[in-house]
């Protein structure tokens, strides 16, 4: 984070993130093709970062503007397995990317 007093158009923020997530389920009775005994998986990794800014624009004495903008991204990496078969019916190895961006305007 960065804020300078004297550069109101300068209040940065940058975050960077990764999580990693892990399940592991052993059945206790047969459901569909998995057995009694089977330790089903999903692991869920997440890797991103966001970064965001605030910039104090001129303002009178009874009015003041701050325009807040910013972006983030993201990228998730499933991955399912079965002990016994392999694969995990219904969490398919996949990969996914996000985004996005925003702009605010604040009057006050």
């Amino acid at each position: 984070e960065y804020d300078n007093p004297e550069n109101p158009l300068l209040k940065l923020k940058v975050q960077t993130y990764a999580v990693r997530t892990k399940v592991a389920e052993e059945l206790r009775e047969n459901v569909g093709t998995n057995r009694i005994g089977d330790v089903l998986t999903r692991e869920l990794d997440t890797l991103g970062f966001n970064i965001d800014n605030q910039s104090r624009l001129a303002s009178t004495d009874n009015i003041g503007q701050t325009l807040s903008y910013g972006l983030e991204y993201y990228t998730d990496e499933q991955k399912g397995s079965n002990s016994r078969t392999g694969d995990r019916g219904g969490v398919p190895n996949a990969d996914a990317d996000y985004y996005g961006m925003y702009l605010q305007d604040e009057i006050e």
